[in-house]
């Protein structure tokens, strides 16, 4: 490592240090501003449950407003630094200073509360109808953004300090068609959330061998057909519990919306994982809520933990549901494929996460659509 490297790392070192000292006041006083209670004495200070600002407690201080706005200016920021910012030549709701008088963070929290609630689709949409002048949902448009990276190991290093930053979103068709065909360099802030995987590897290489590898427990005849008795099963039983959900509702309504989300998920962890059935009814709903924030996101962790755990047993497959004949049961083609992956960063759990939720949101989702 030359001098000018070593001297630009003992800098950026030293920025990081000032900045979580600079840190530190600030979240025990948000901590005492959350619980309402006061501070605790400074000999037991560490035994406190001050937030983290590097983990997920940092989340739970946007509830005020006030408390995150002050949090937010003292956090690095990458926007001042850009030569070409984007925000200035595209639509969006940083541009209204009227509705927004607090730029950044006005907007960001105006955001979340879609966020909150799953339906971050739907805020977009709002923008793009209020901001995209003709384009309408088509318009690109500008939204704020926190980025968590990863200190050390890329992938699965100790979280950095958030990055106050901005996205595009691209909705028009011919820019996305360009930018697809384009090397576009990703960012690395999903890698808090599914540590290595196809959807967070900054890698390009690293990507095409991960979902070369992955795609083996999707082929039709390799794969899916060997799962396709316990999808059958599954499916006579997931009619059966309409009826029961239907017989019980006291107007006889059915929210098929959750319903189908229910079954996506079943299925995803009864077929592809090779799940047992009574870890499944126990997790489903609870694994949903906590990924909507529902209920506290950290189970959503736990979850995977224990998903992660069982697949490397190999010995916590099922049947498909409650009664089935134990000849049905599967061994789980995708969790053979996650357990075979020969790729740093806790590959197996990031891409076990990727697909336990996002595999039954899109599929949950399209079903909802079909129906309705």
């Amino acid at each position: 490592m030359d001098k000018e490297e070593n001297g630009n790392k003992n800098k950026s070192q030293r920025r990081t240090e000032a900045i979580t000292r600079h840190l530190k006041p600030l979240t025990r006083q948000l901590a005492s501003a959350v619980s309402k209670t006061p501070p605790r004495p400074k000999k037991v200070e560490s035994k406190s449950k001050t937030p983290n600002m590097l983990g997920d407690d940092f989340f739970k201080l946007f509830d005020d407003p006030d408390t995150f706005k002050a949090l937010i200016k003292k956090l690095p920021s990458n926007i001042a630094d850009l030569e070409y910012n984007v925000a200035d030549h595209l639509a969006g709701p940083l541009q209204d200073k009227e509705r927004y008088p607090d730029g950044w963070a006005d907007v960001f929290l105006d955001f979340r509360q879609w966020q909150l609630v799953g339906e971050n689709h739907i805020g977009i949409v709002e923008y793009q109808k209020r901001y995209g002048g003709k384009a309408g949902m088509s318009a690109n448009i500008v939204l704020p953004s926190i980025s968590i990276g990863r200190v050390g190991d890329r992938n699965s290093g100790r979280r950095g300090l958030p990055l106050i930053t901005q996205e595009v979103i691209v909705s028009n068709p011919e820019d996305a068609r360009r930018i697809a065909r384009l090397h576009v360099k990703k960012q690395p802030n999903f890698t808090p959330l599914f540590y290595n995987s196809i959807i967070s590897t900054t890698d390009n290489p690293e990507w095409q061998q991960m979902r070369e590898h992955i795609v083996s427990a999707f082929l039709p005849n390799g794969s899916l057909q060997k799962i396709f008795p316990v999808t059958l099963e599954r499916a006579k039983h997931c009619a059966k519990r309409l009826e029961d959900i239907r017989s019980q509702s006291a107007d006889g309504s059915v929210n098929i919306n959750d319903f189908l989300l229910y079954e996506t998920e079943a299925q995803l962890q009864l077929a592809l994982f090779g799940m047992n059935y009574e870890w499944m009814t126990e997790t489903n709903e609870k694994f949903r809520q906590s990924m909507a924030g529902k209920i506290e996101p950290m189970y959503a962790r736990r979850f995977i933990d224990e998903l992660v755990n069982n697949m490397n047993a190999g010995d916590f497959h099922g049947p498909a549901s409650e009664g089935v004949d134990d000849a049905n049961v599967v061994k789980g083609p995708l969790s053979d494929a996650l357990r075979t992956l020969n790729f740093e960063g806790k590959a197996d759990k990031g891409n076990a996460f990727i697909f336990a939720f996002a595999g039954h949101d899109t599929t949950g989702h399209t079903l909802s659509w079909l129906v309705l």
